[in-house]
């Protein structure tokens, strides 16, 4: 299941798993959705669906709005769901007491999601993005279009929320010791396509004084 997304230039979900085999079908609905009508439609197409199982993936947004979620699916006759918890650990980040930090999602997801099996969240071939030809080509393109003919860094510096926006100061401090330690590289940072042939890179000018 996946909400359409909010943000007109963010793809959607299933723009991005379609073509990577780890999924047969999807259920779209809209963001936000609060209308009881069109809830009760939304539990019938599931329930028409025969469902056994729920794995929670969201990112952590509170224990009560987990356990909504978990009640709304339990309404739509799945029983069985993974990734969610009565008390509420699996939907908060664990804090890495020797390294200082809070758990980053892509360990905390492996975490919600372990009775399935060990997700190996650091093995390398874990990380293949499965580009289809066509991507593969596109991103050719755009490289060819910015100069880029060897090896080369991306950072993707965007963000849907201002919070998460970590500040062109602070991207321009770690990108400055990369630039002098790898004076080889190339930078990509990716911006969103406009039309055929027209990109709006995000504030590289800026990043590259």
């Amino acid at each position: 299941m996946t909400n359409y997304p909010i943000e007109t230039r963010a793809p959607a979900a299933r723009s991005i798993l379609e073509h990577s085999g780890l999924i047969d079908d999807y259920i779209e609905f809209p963001a936000m959705m609060r209308n009881a009508r069109s809830l009760a439609r939304l539990a019938a197409q599931i329930r028409r669906r025969r469902f056994d199982l729920a794995i929670h993936l969201t990112v952590p947004r509170g224990r009560v709005r987990a356990l909504r979620d978990a009640m709304f699916f339990r309404t739509c006759g799945i029983r069985h769901q993974i990734g969610v918890s009565s008390n509420g650990e699996l939907m908060e980040y664990r804090w890495i007491e020797y390294s200082h930090r809070f758990e980053h999602e892509s360990e905390r997801l492996p975490r919600a999601v372990a009775p399935l099996g060990d997700a190996a969240p650091f093995d390398p071939a874990n990380f293949d993005l499965r580009l289809t030809p066509n991507e593969e080509r596109t991103a050719a393109r755009c490289l060819s279009h910015g100069g880029i003919s060897g090896d080369f860094i991306a950072c993707s510096i965007g963000t849907k929320f201002p919070t998460n926006d970590w500040g062109i100061h602070n991207w321009r401090a770690p990108l400055a010791r990369i630039g002098a330690a790898f004076p080889k590289l190339g930078l990509v940072l990716p911006g969103h396509v406009l039309g055929q042939g027209q990109y709006a890179p995000a504030d590289e000018a800026h990043l590259a004084e």
